[in-house]
């Protein structure tokens, strides 16, 4: 069994691959979820165990964003 965070060098099983693909493509309102909700409780930072450090904001919906401009990549060929 691998622990979550553990890195394993074994082939996953087609059901652990479905379940993988599945995390990675939830919506964004799903992944927000799981972070305030799970995540800062498998961390023990809960509003209930420590109030300091966790804001939950309590409308997501207007949460502000912004678009950022790719980064220019220059290909610089050196002979020699």
């Amino acid at each position: 069994m691998v622990m979550p965070g553990q890195n394993s060098q074994a082939k996953l099983t087609p059901e652990q691959t479905k379940d993988m693909i599945g995390i990675a493509v939830r919506p964004p309102f799903e992944n927000l979820r799981s972070i305030t909700e799970e995540g800062v409780n498998a961390v023990g930072l809960s509003q209930q165990t420590n109030t300091s450090l966790v804001r939950t904001p309590s409308r997501t919906d207007l949460m502000a964003g912004r678009c950022m401009q790719a980064n220019a990549i220059r290909l610089v060929l050196m002979y020699r």
